[in-house]
């Protein structure tokens, strides 16, 4: 199938759920909206979901898979974060803007940036929220929509990520490095890449930070800056995730090949899920 055609299709949203005692795994509910879900984010009790579609919507569902409400931005939603407690959601669109709602779906405010928003990320309590733009800059926010700060990197930032108290921000950008920064703005420190940085992701308290590149690395960093290693994939490393205690770092990635023969050239790719463990740097089976 043309992959055109694929990309078109109407994706689902889809929440799964691990039942403990008998070990099993079931669909809870599906949900399909207009066009790709490009984002979603889960509260830390699972109550609520949040997604952000191409389909120019941002969505919110209870665990039982009711729609709670939707909202129109007029362009494509490319990112979503909901608080630990589900009472804020923000949202960033190619749009160049930032949004954040409040539970029942009341939009407290928005605020145009200078190029399409690539990521969100907001603190547990909803009090800060980070934003990364198309304009090179990272963003960060209070509740109320006051504009606390922004940096300007030297080029596009495509992931931030932000500590559970909103006292730490990652950033990766398109010049190759991942940065950290306080809540006061003040850059703690950076370290540059092989290629752009694809993903970034900070622990609950900040005190490791995970980055992943095109580089086909996956980086781990301490507050300090000291890289605590890396680690060399097969392929680009689209995105990483860090539990709460920095001890398990997960990490996608796509290995792209091609592939010769007489007549045809053969393009494909391998998608692969990987799972660092921080002290002994271990590839445990996903």
């Amino acid at each position: 199938m043309n992959y055109k055609i694929l990309i078109g299709l109407i994706l689902i949203i889809t929440l799964f759920v691990n039942t403990a005692q008998a070990q099993e795994y079931g669909l809870l509910w599906s949900y399909e909206t207009g066009d790709e879900v490009r984002s979603v984010s889960i509260s830390s009790d699972g109550s609520c979901i949040a997604a952000g579609s191409a389909d120019d919507k941002v969505y919110l569902f209870d665990r039982e898979g009711n729609l709670l409400w939707s909202y129109e931005t007029g362009i494509s939603v490319e990112s979503v974060s909901i608080s630990s407690d589900g009472s804020c959601i923000a949202a960033g669109s190619l749009g160049k803007k930032v949004y954040l709602f409040e539970r029942g779906g009341n939009l407290l405010w928005s605020y145009k940036t200078g190029g399409y928003v690539r990521s969100v990320s907001i603190s547990s309590d909803g009090s800060y929220i980070a934003a990364g733009s198309r304009d090179n800059k990272i963003y960060l926010f209070d509740r109320e929509g006051n504009l606390l700060w922004s940096y300007k990197t030297g080029g596009v930032v495509y992931s931030v990520s932000i500590s559970s108290d909103g006292s730490d921000i990652a950033a990766g950008s398109l010049d190759d490095k991942v940065y950290l920064f306080d809540r006061e703005g003040n850059l703690l420190w950076s370290h540059k890449t092989g290629s752009h940085v694809e993903s970034v992701s900070i622990s609950s308290d900040g005190s490791c930070i995970a980055a992943g590149s095109y580089d086909h690395k996956v980086y781990l960093f301490d507050r300090e800056g000291n890289l605590l290693w890396s680690y060399k994939t097969g392929g680009v490393v689209r995105s990483v995730s860090i539990s709460s205690d920095s001890s398990y770092i997960a990490a996608g990635m796509i290995i792209r090949f091609t592939c010769l023969t007489g007549k045809e050239i053969f393009y494909g790719a391998i998608k692969q899920v990987v799972l660092y463990r921080y002290q002994y740097l271990q590839t445990v089976p996903a």
